[in-house]
């Protein structure tokens, strides 16, 4: 008898020391959910909680603070509505809402942050990413499902684009003088679009690999072209291992001329 009451009493502390755990994670921050309509599972590669945004990450498939700074850890992919430390399941929430904020625009749009895991109302610039809109002073609405346009990614300096880029936006805003955007190998699929919006105006150059090129703009593999005038935009894409096409181009056809 005593021994089955000894055993009990472990078993009693050991869930309470589990949902100690459990509620520690979870409360650490004073963030409430709502609301949420949609949700999924995932294991977390680090400890998260209630109010942190997360990516997947491509290496191991495990949940993460998403990072705008991080092209390994954007998009945002949803919010913590139920945290839990590396290892262990997650529940993140696709569309709904959580309070906790303060001090908030209301009826403004949400930005993934620069900070791991945060929030902002501020368009980072680096690459912007909306996943909802404030509701109240407190209150965020999330929404991970709609079509908020192309994240916007603005380059100060000569950059390469990776295959994590695709998709987005590049600019030249802030920068100095001429950058250089640095094109990825070919593979069918890529797309980059690329706008000089420097009203200096400085210089954008696109540069493919060695062996690729941009058919029907330059005249040998490896060329670069280059816009000069601040509103010029154009959009790349590969159709296959070595060749990119031009798929849209502004104001003029002649505009991104062949650099070399």
């Amino acid at each position: 008898m005593e021994k089955a009451l000894t055993y009990g009493a472990r078993i009693i502390i050991g869930l309470i020391v589990i949902a100690f755990i459990f509620i520690a994670v979870n409360k650490a921050r004073a963030y409430d959910v709502k609301a949420r309509w949609q949700r999924i599972s995932a294991i977390a590669g680090e400890t998260l909680a209630i109010g942190d945004l997360a990516a997947i990450k491509d290496s191991d498939g495990y949940a993460y603070k998403a990072d705008a700074d991080s092209s390994i850890l954007r998009p945002a992919i949803g919010v913590i509505t139920k945290g839990a430390s590396s290892g262990n399941n997650v529940e993140i929430c696709v569309f709904g809402v959580l309070s906790g904020w303060s001090g908030l625009s209301e009826g403004q749009p949400a930005y993934l942050s620069t900070s791991a895991g945060a929030i902002t109302q501020s368009a980072p610039g680096v690459w912007d990413q909306q996943i909802g809109y404030a509701i109240s002073t407190s209150q965020y609405l999330f929404n991970f499902q709609v079509d908020i346009g192309e994240p916007v990614s603005a380059h100060t300096a000569s950059y390469t684009l990776s295959t994590a880029d695709c998709g987005a936006v590049h600019t030249n805003e802030g920068a100095s003088g001429t950058i250089i955007l640095n094109l990825p190998g070919a593979a069918a699929g890529l797309e980059y679009k690329v706008i000089n919006i420097d009203s200096n105006p400085y210089t954008v150059n696109i540069n493919p690999e060695d062996a690729d090129q941009i058919i029907n703009r330059t005249d040998a593999a490896g060329d670069s072209i280059e816009s000069n005038a601040a509103g010029e935009s154009i959009t790349l894409k590969a159709i296959d291992s070595t060749n990119w096409v031009i798929t849209s181009v502004y104001p003029a056809a002649t505009d991104w001329a062949d650099a070399n």
